[in-house]
Parts: structure tokens; sequence; C-alpha cells
């Protein structure tokens, strides 16, 4: 499954995600922070689609990292390789919980929350 969450008002969403144990308290966290942020910088009430900010992915399953991220930053013409920030949040059953920053211009980024196997 994957979410695309914007603003906190979308908060319930991932709490609910952590209830049901479908990602980890760390990959909460980092959602519920990235949120926060965008909401404190761009505001709550942003048109997502056409505003400044961004936007947060975040996925319940394994991601096949090429594949999936490719395709979701082509929209943005942003290749795979220029993540900004990236971060190990988690190591589950072997399962790496990462959280990636790309930015699309200077005051568009989209972060990605996402699981995949360990290698």
């Amino acid at each position: 499954m994957k979410i695309k969450l914007w603003t906190f008002k979308q908060s319930s969403q991932v709490e609910e995600l952590l209830l049901r144990k479908m990602i980890p308290a760390e990959a909460a966290k980092k959602a519920l922070n990235v949120l926060s942020t965008l909401d404190k910088y761009y505001g709550a009430d942003r048109d997502v689609d056409h505003d400044d900010g961004g936007y947060l992915l975040l996925y319940t399953e394994c991601v096949k990292e090429d594949e999936e991220l490719k395709e979701v930053l082509r929209e943005y013409h942003v290749p795979v390789e220029d993540a900004e920030l990236e971060d190990v949040l988690c190591s589950i059953d072997g399962v790496i919980w990462r959280s990636v920053l790309y930015l699309a211009t200077s005051d568009f980024g989209i972060t990605l929350i996402y699981p995949c196997e360990e290698v």
C-alpha cells in the first residue's frame, strides 16, 4: 500500500497504520515530523498539486527501489541518484525502513518512507 500525505491533518492515517502494525513506530514518528514541518513552513491548507511544499509517500510493503522510485520521480524529472537526504529509520526482521528526501524544486520536496529487504 502507498499513501500520499501532505498535511498533519492526515496524521490519523499514519496512526492507523501504526495501530494495525503495518509500519513501525520509527516510520510513524518520521512521517508525523515531515507532515508537521510541511504545515509549519507551507501551511496546512495548501493545494498539494499546485502550491509549494511537497508531500510524503508512505509505503507499507517492500519497495523495489529502482523501479518504484524512478516511477515516482519521473514526473518531476529527478534522478533516483539525486536524493538530498537518506536515513535508515530501523531494521526489523530483515527489513530496513528508509526515509529519502528528493527536491523537485527549491520549494517542493518529496519524502518517501518505505521498507525494503536487507541485501
